[in-house]
C-alpha cells in the first residue's frame, strides 16, 4: 500500500524502494527504478500483490481498484460483466428494509 501511495504522488523511486524491501526479504531480486514509470510501475505493484498476498483474498478488490476487474486479466478469462464490480444486495436485506435497492444487473 506504501508504494502504491508513493507512487500515485509521483514519488515512484521511493516506491520502487518500498517494493525491494518485500522483495529482499523473500529473496528475490530487486528492481531498478530506471525501469519503471509511473503508469508502468502500477502494473508492476499489482503483480507484486498479486504474488505476496496470494492466499488473503485480495486480488479482486486490487483488480477493482487497478481498473483491471472487468477486463480479462488472463488468456483464459472472459471478460466480465461492468455490473459484477458491486455485489448483490441480499434478498434477507431487501425484504427487511424497503428503502433498499438492488444493484444493476442482479
Amino acid at each position: 500500500i506504501r508504494a502504491e501511495a508513493l507512487n500515485e504522488l509521483g514519488r515512484t523511486p521511493e516506491a520502487v524502494s518500498a517494493i525491494n524491501v518485500i522483495r529482499n526479504r523473500s529473496n528475490v531480486a530487486g528492481l531498478s527504478a530506471a525501469d519503471f514509470n509511473q503508469a508502468s510501475f502500477r502494473d508492476q505493484i499489482l503483480l507484486e500483490r498479486l504474488h505476496e498476498l496470494i492466499y488473503e483474498a485480495k486480488r479482486r478488490q486490487d483488480q477493482i481498484r487497478f481498473g483491471t476487474f472487468t477486463s480479462g486479466a488472463w488468456p483464459e478469462k472472459q471478460p466480465s460483466e461492468a455490473f459484477r464490480v458491486l455485489m448483490p444486495v441480499p434478498q434477507s436485506q431487501l425484504q427487511s428494509n424497503n428503502a433498499l435497492v438492488q444493484n444493476p444487473g442482479y
